[in-house]
């Protein structure tokens, strides 16, 4: 007897799609984020606490992730490449 699930192309298959619409959706959270970040600016940033500098590493990575959702849905965008978007989201990582 068998302990577990069994492997199996169905589960193949909703790994698939779960993992197309998560980052279809952080895709768009990205986007989403950034479209509202530009429109605040760096002193809307400053207004809801952020430093001088921490609003600037806001905007810059939340542009360049945008960039990244941009890339994704093939939309063209000038990136010179090669371009470390892991690295470039680093710092948010928390130590996760």
């Amino acid at each position: 007897m068998t302990i577990g699930t069994q492997p199996g192309s169905g589960n193949i298959d909703n790994t698939l799609t779960q993992l197309a619409i998560e980052l279809r959706n952080v895709m768009q959270d990205w986007l989403n984020l950034s479209a509202y970040v530009t429109s605040i600016g760096t002193a809307g940033l400053e207004v809801i606490g952020y430093s001088p500098a921490q609003a600037a590493a806001v905007e810059a990575v939340t542009g360049n992730m945008a960039t990244l959702a941009q890339i994704y849905q093939g939309t063209p965008v000038g990136l010179p490449l090669p371009f470390n978007f892991s690295a470039d989201t680093e710092p948010l990582w928390a130590g996760g």
